[in-house]
């Protein structure tokens, strides 16, 4: 609504806030409580950290306030932000890696955010705080511009350790990264500071996988184990966009509000094609091939919350 240090209630205090303008083309943004409110990285972009304190301008006990930028909070926009819960914003030292990184993790919901500098020599090491292997793990370098790598070991899609680029609809490529441990993962990063957020799925909470499309309005049933309230798709065979679907913006069967996440677009009503529905254990594409969730034969990765 354009007021200054507007309250935005979540209903916890959220530790990473990605949030995009639904009814304009207009950047996604992230921000997280460890590089601090105001540190924005864009998700459709390779551009480096850019600080903006008109955004997002704290994190609070029950949600987080924006100021009166475009990107959070310009008159008459409407906007989704979703939000993740890691340590409430306070961070150790790890050094089970070759890098010191910085970690704020919450077990419990098998996410982490994690920040170091790479040193682009040799075989680099960095704790990630999960406890557990992490299944996926979103790294961006904050420095300068690079690409945001989206690591996912085996064998969620096959037997090696793959990536995708969460600023682009290219198929997967494989790292010969080592393979992340319970403690450690290997990013694959030049000199410079880098932001990482690493997944692991929990049970009744998140899932983390992957499945092959079939072109059919009976889509193949993904078994998610619990009613999803937020899912990402990437297709990892061939090129296509990363699909948003949440059930604010598309409170019933079928979900059909998308936001691509490689893109700037405003959000688009879809009906008969890029559709899912959401289960009481799962979801289902049910719209036909050709719409970036469920082509024939095509390969996909997925996480839900």
């Amino acid at each position: 609504d354009g007021n200054d240090n507007r309250a935005i209630e979540v209903g916890f205090q959220p530790d990473m806030v990605w949030y995009k303008t639904r009814n304009q083309s207009n950047d996604h943004n992230l921000s997280d409580s460890t590089r601090g409110a105001a540190k924005q990285v864009r998700p459709n972009r390779d551009i480096a950290e850019v600080s903006a304190t008109d955004q997002i301008k704290s994190f609070t006990s029950t949600g987080f306030t924006v100021g009166t930028g475009a990107d959070a909070n310009s008159s008459g926009n409407t906007y989704v932000a979703w939000c993740w819960k890691a340590g409430g914003g306070t961070t150790s030292s790890n050094t089970d890696g070759g890098i010191t990184s910085t970690v704020q993790a919450n077990t419990a919901a098998g996410f982490s955010i994690v920040t170091y500098t790479g040193t682009a020599s040799g075989t680099q090491t960095v704790g990630h705080g999960l406890g557990v292997a992490p299944e996926l793990i979103i790294q961006k370098k904050t420095s300068g511009s690079e690409d945001w790598y989206v690591y996912i070991p085996p064998p969620t899609i096959d037997s090696n350790y793959n990536y995708v680029v969460l600023n682009s609809s290219a198929g997967k490529g494989t790292t010969g990264a080592t393979v992340p441990t319970s403690s450690v993962f290997n990013p694959v990063s030049q000199s410079g500071d880098y932001i990482a957020y690493a997944y692991a799925s929990v049970a009744g909470y998140s899932s983390i996988g992957s499945y092959t499309g079939n072109a059919s309005t009976s889509g193949p049933v993904i078994n998610t184990g619990f009613q999803p309230a937020f899912v990402m798709i990437k297709s990892t065979s061939a090129s296509g966009n990363w699909v948003m679907f949440d059930d604010k913006r598309s409170p019933s069967n079928p979900r059909n509000k998308i936001l691509w996440a490689n893109l700037d677009n405003a959000e688009t009503d879809f009906v008969g094609t890029r559709e899912v529905n959401f289960y009481s254990n799962g979801f289902q594409p049910v719209s036909g091939g050709s719409d970036d969730i469920n082509d024939n034969g095509v390969a996909y990765i997925y996480i839900a919350f």
